[in-house]
């Protein structure tokens, strides 16, 4: 029998892009106090996880040549999702330092690595290394990198740097590991078998999550819509789910299809590793484009065409 969904709330979903909202993937983490400043979400064909200190090195040699380098890296092909954090009140960069590795360690986490001040290095070489945004001096940095075991066995890592500079903490935090080997199971269906899958499907009446122009990072608001889709799947465990991502008409279609399949798949990857929905309910699919026909002005149509959406299947 076909179960009736009634999924019914208000969202206020801010027009706002992340870099101007507080809540995050990894706010949880982030502690009290802290503003978002930056957020990327990318898939790099090489990800130089820093493993241990910064160090100078004074001249070339036959493996490395001469400057700021790390005394070692860990190489992955994974995305990544980069979030930065201000701080103001009574926060230093020592409390959140304390507070992100004491949640960490709550959440599961273990130590792979973690240095305090000039035992990092020079502030000059994770600039260099993590990213011009970085200030401070070495006595008020600290690093950390943190590891973890999803479900299926794949290892997600943290990678925490705090510094400081006139007692304001700023903290980049890179959650990385977002395996899709392990956290995606995207599927490539042609239109009419798409069309088909999802004619007799009922729709989840929650808020779509909205995305910026040409990328995968979803827009203020999509934390509420993943908790309360989260919610219900794990209360409705017998059913399969499709997430299903969409784009407008910017660019060339073939681009905007493979797109589509990148939003789902993020946002896939979210409901399992942030909200603990078991992978073997949740598939993702791709409509690219030309299931556009949002009513409104051209832009507005476009912006609610940038979008994921959730479906309940028919049970067999």
């Amino acid at each position: 029998m076909r179960h009736s969904l009634r999924l019914v709330f208000f969202i206020f979903v801010s027009m706002f892009s992340l870099q101007a909202h507080t809540g995050s993937v990894l706010h949880d983490y982030a502690g009290d106090g802290a503003k978002l400043f930056d957020s990327t979400y990318k898939t790099l064909d090489r990800y130089k996880l820093i493993t241990r200190e910064i160090i100078y090195q004074d001249e070339d040699s036959n493996e490395f040549t001469k400057g700021y380098r790390p005394v070692d890296i860990l190489d992955l092909e994974v995305p990544v999702r980069r979030e930065i954090f201000d701080y103001s009140g009574e926060a230093t960069a020592l409390s959140v330092y304390r507070n992100i590795t004491v949640a960490l360690f709550n959440d599961g986490y273990s130590s792979e690595f973690r240095c305090e001040h000039d035992a990092c290095g020079d502030v000059e070489g994770w600039a260099l290394h993590l990213t011009n945004l970085i200030y401070g001096d070495v006595e008020h940095q600290y690093y950390g990198v943190f590891k973890k075991k999803t479900s299926t066995g794949k290892d997600i890592y943290v990678a925490a740097y705090i510094n400081e500079a006139d007692r304001q903490p700023r903290m980049v935090i890179d959650r990385v590991g977002f395996d899709h080997a392990s956290t995606t199971g995207s599927i490539v269906k042609g239109r009419a078998e798409l069309v088909g899958l999802l004619s007799d499907a009922t729709g989840l009446e929650v808020a779509p999550i909205l995305f910026d122009i040409a990328s995968t990072n979803p827009l203020a608001g999509y934390e509420r819509s993943l908790s309360d889709v989260a919610g219900y799947i794990k209360a409705n465990t017998d059913y399969q789910y499709a997430v299903v991502g969409y784009a407008d008409t910017t660019g060339a279609a073939a681009a905007n299809f493979n797109l589509s399949q990148k939003r789902a798949e993020f946002i896939r990857s979210l409901l399992i590793v942030e909200y603990g929905v078991d992978p073997e309910l949740l598939q993702s699919y791709g409509f690219g484009e030309r299931s556009s026909g949002y009513p409104g002005s051209p832009v507005e149509k476009a912006g609610n065409n940038r979008r994921v959406m959730f479906y309940q299947l028919t049970a067999d």
